[in-house]
Formats: C-alpha cells, sequence, structure tokens
C-alpha cells in the first residue's frame, strides 16, 4: 500500500509539473492558474488529489496517531497505576517506620524508667547501708567514749580522792604541827 502511494506522489508532481511546462510554452509564458483553458483540468486534479488525500489520511494517518494517543494514555495510566500502588506502599513504610519509632521511643522510655529505678534501687541500699555503717561506728564510739568517760571518771574520782586524802592529811598534818607548836610555846 505504502509502495502505491509513494508511486502516486511522485507520479502526480511529475505530470503537474509536464502538463505546466507544455501549457507556459503554450501560453507564453502566462501562470497556468490563470488560464481559463486549463481550469477544468485543474479542478478535476484537484478533486482527485483532495479525495486521495482525504483517505490517505482518514485510513493511514488518523489511525497512526489515535494508535500513539492510546499507547500513551496507556502509559499514562500505567504510570499513574505505579505511581499510585508506589505511593500506598510508601505511606504503608512511613507508617511502618512511625511504629517502630514510637515503639522504640516507648522501650527506650521504659528502658531508661527501669534504669532510674534501678539505679534508684541501689542508690537506696547504699545509703542505707552507709547509715547502718555510719550507726555502727557511731554506736562503736559511743560504747568507747562511755568506756573511756568513765575509766576517765574513775581516774579523776580517785585522784579526787587521793588528792582530798592528801589535802585532808596535809591539813590535819598542819594542824597538829600548829597545835604541838601552839603546845609547846
Amino acid at each position: 500500500m505504502r509502495f502505491i502511494l509513494a508511486l502516486l506522489l511522485s507520479y502526480v508532481p511529475v505530470a503537474a509539473l509536464a502538463a505546466t511546462e507544455q501549457h507556459a510554452d503554450e501560453s507564453g509564458g502566462a501562470l497556468p492558474q490563470f488560464n481559463v483553458e486549463t481550469a477544468p483540468s485543474q479542478l478535476f486534479w484537484l478533486f482527485i488529489m483532495f479525495v486521495f488525500v482525504y483517505f490517505f489520511v482518514r485510513n493511514m494517518v488518523i489511525p497512526q496517531i489515535a494508535t500513539s494517543i492510546e499507547r500513551r494514555d496507556d502509559h499514562v495510566r500505567g504510570q499513574l497505576q505505579e505511581a499510585g500502588a508506589l505511593n500506598e506502599k510508601a505511606r504503608v513504610l512511613q507508617d511502618e517506620y512511625e511504629t517502630s519509632m514510637s515503639d522504640a521511643h516507648k522501650k527506650a522510655s521504659e528502658t531508661a524508667q527501669k534504669a532510674r529505678g534501678e539505679i534508684a534501687a541501689k542508690l537506696a541500699m547504699a545509703e542505707n547501708a552507709q547509715r547502718d555503717v555510719f550507726a555502727k561506728k557511731r554506736d562503736q564510739f559511743m560504747k568507747s567514749y562511755e568506756t573511756k568517760r568513765a575509766d576517765i571518771i574513775k581516774d579523776l574520782e580517785a585522784e579526787s580522792k587521793a588528792l582530798s586524802k592528801a589535802f585532808a592529811e596535809k591539813l590535819l598534818s598542819t594542824s597538829s604541827t600548829a597545835t604541838k607548836s601552839k603546845k609547846a610555846a
């Protein structure tokens, strides 16, 4: 079909050119479009060419254009469907990501809270242990203090008794020497 079309298209301009040259020679170089003698022939060929171009465009060009447009529309629809599917996958992945991040935050918060609780418990245990150690050392110190105080008080009482005794003896001995000296005088 295309071969016939090409042959016709190549023949028509050659035939029209030959007719134009023949008329130019006959009419003395005037334009053939304005020549009244060739007008019916030109109208006939115009009609033939119009019908030929009409059927050619109708049967060859328009179906190819329609096919191209249809393919393009199908391609665009396919791309839009694929984009919609990818968008849906992206939304699902986004939801999964947000869920996993939320779970991770919750888990981290729980772990931090658990660690705080453990640290608080260990701190309380250490504080209680320090209080116990301090109380034991205080009790030991107080026992030692009470023992040393009692010993010091005993020593002071003994020293006081000894001094009192010595003082009393000195008083008695000075009183007896003074009485002896008075008696002797």
